[in-house]
């Protein structure tokens, strides 16, 4: 398969998982959905060879997301409907996060190269995935432009350290992209 085709296998299969959580998360099975997600980029990133080097971004991710997102409902900047929690992140969210780490090398390496497009480029591309988020009901920004300010500041911290794991874990040469 030729690289544009893995990208864009890459790309589908990260959005397809992307939309399970937010929709599992207002289904009667919250859980459902975000775990057959989870397992759709898990079995590409091992098919592909990946697992090895995204280790360490799925568990800063995991790390990062239930941490920032916490701080945000404790601030009581986001909140979450009704669903299993930890630290007042729901497991769906912390899912997604997870599928983010390890989709980041496939599908940012360009932010990654370069501290300016990083913090540029997670933090607005965090707050338009949390504003659909929001329009799908699945979150809510409790002050419109606080909430926003917040999430675009956890999303540069979030992409700046993510940053800093890239430089410091280089890919293994015989994984595919």
């Amino acid at each position: 398969m030729n690289e544009r085709m893995k990208f864009l296998l890459n790309l589908v299969v990260f959005q397809a998982a992307w939309f399970a959580c937010v929709l599992g998360s207002k289904s009667s099975s919250p859980m459902l959905y975000p775990v057959l997600g989870f397992c759709a980029v898990l079995g590409l990133v091992i098919f592909n060879k990946r697992f090895g080097s995204a280790f360490p971004f799925l568990l800063s991710s995991v790390a990062l997301g239930m941490v920032g997102d916490s701080i945000l409902v404790r601030l009581e900047l986001l909140a979450f409907y009704a669903n299993p929690t930890v630290g007042g992140a729901p497991l769906w969210m912390i899912i997604l996060w997870a599928n983010f780490g390890l989709m980041l090398r496939p599908l940012f390496p360009w932010f990654l190269e370069n501290n300016v497009r990083c913090l540029l480029g997670f933090s607005i591309g965090g707050l338009a995935a949390y504003y659909a988020g929001w329009r799908m009901d699945a979150l809510v920004f409790t002050s419109v432009w606080d909430t926003s300010l917040a999430i675009l500041i956890e999303w540069g911290i979030a992409g700046l350290v993510l940053r800093q794991i890239h430089l410091k874990y280089p890919k293994f040469t015989d994984e595919s992209a």
